[in-house]
């Protein structure tokens, strides 16, 4: 079963984006777990203060609340801003 997680981020006003950006391409290199099928990074092109990242996942869900490894990213990520997430299953899954 698939399913993914958003997480957008919120920053500070006139902050570009390159803390929330550094902190997420740290994680990808150094911390990025082997069950995850990839990720994605989004900035909105009229508001550089927010960002969002997509975490595809090839594993069961196993928690309604995410992975761990978002949870954890989304409590080092409130430090810079608003952090909301959100955790999305495949809805096809649901009409067999």
């Amino acid at each position: 079963m698939s399913w993914i997680e958003t997480i957008r981020i919120r920053l500070g006003r006139g902050n570009q984006g390159e803390e929330g950006m550094r902190l997420l391409e740290m994680m990808e290199s150094d911390e990025k777990p082997l069950n995850m099928r990839q990720w994605e990074i989004y900035m909105n092109p009229a508001v550089k203060e927010e960002l969002m990242m997509v975490l595809h996942w090839g594993e069961n869900l196993s928690t309604l609340q995410g992975s761990g490894f978002a949870l954890a990213l989304i409590q080092e990520l409130k430090k810079q801003g608003l952090v909301e997430h959100t955790v999305w299953e495949d809805a096809r899954l649901g009409i067999r």
